[in-house]
């Protein structure tokens, strides 16, 4: 459908948007109703994060009865590694093994998303060096001035990453 300054289509988008049931299968709350802002570093950061973890998820539920006996290191890099990129390493597989075993994606297990996967994630990637990073949320709570040790650094991270999946993720 192609939108243009002198014809309005918006109402037509979300009419054809809502037959087609797009976003369904979304981890984040795509609705007309969700709690949004603007963009964030946090959220341009944490989105295409969650919607990889969602989908890898998907996958190795999916793939469960097919591959069900190769080996889970193996089965995580057929579905995270691209080839360009650098295998992923012993201690990311370890926090990937986690991702079967947590619920389904929604406001009420953000919590547990966060602490038993994204932060571990983040830790072991972006924020191996906060005080270095790319990534400039990571480098604006390490800049704290209470935070003075990676616990601390990784409590405020859970924290702000628990709130942002709260406010964004999808009721069940």
């Amino acid at each position: 459908m192609i939108v243009s300054h002198h014809l309005d289509n918006t109402c037509e988008f979300a009419r054809i948007a809502t037959l087609l049931d797009l976003g369904a299968g979304y981890p984040l709350d795509t609705s007309p109703r969700r709690k949004r802002g603007g963009p964030t570093p946090l959220h341009d950061y944490l989105e295409p994060l969650v919607w990889k973890l969602h989908v890898l998820k998907i996958i190795l539920a999916e793939t469960e009865e097919r591959r069900g006996g190769e080996d889970f290191s193996s089965r995580i890099k057929y579905t995270w590694w691209s080839p360009p990129d650098p295998s992923p390493s012993y201690e990311i597989l370890g926090i990937l093994r986690n991702v079967p075993s947590i619920p389904p994606f929604s406001k009420s297990s953000a919590a547990e998303w966060s602490k038993r996967v994204i932060v571990p994630y983040i830790s072991a990637t972006d924020g191996v060096d906060p005080a270095n990073s790319s990534i400039p949320i990571i480098r604006s709570i390490w800049a704290h001035r209470s935070v003075k040790s990676t616990a601390t650094f990784e409590s405020r991270l859970h924290s702000a990453i628990t709130g942002f999946l709260v406010r964004y993720g999808r009721s069940e």
